[in-house]
């Protein structure tokens, strides 16, 4: 799933001048557990692969694109 977050947010460090009210980055949620934590790949950070996020701040982040995502399935030919 690509879901579309404010990156200032989700990585708990807005920038100067930043809209912190709107969706600026892509990226991409791998996993989700019960106790709280998203688990991210997020290209613009060079330790993004496999980043953990509270999920309440990823839920803040993601909240400013209205909850955009994309995401795919495989079809069978």
């Amino acid at each position: 799933m690509i879901a579309f977050v404010n990156e200032g947010i989700n990585l708990d460090h807005p920038q100067p001048g930043e809209d912190p009210t709107k969706p600026d980055h892509a990226l991409v949620v791998i996993g989700i557990d019960t106790a709280g934590t998203v688990y991210l790949n997020d290209g613009s950070n060079p330790h993004g692969r496999n980043e953990r996020v509270p999920i309440d701040r990823f839920m803040k982040a993601w909240d400013t694109s209205n909850n955009l995502v994309i995401s795919t399935e495989e079809t069978v030919q």
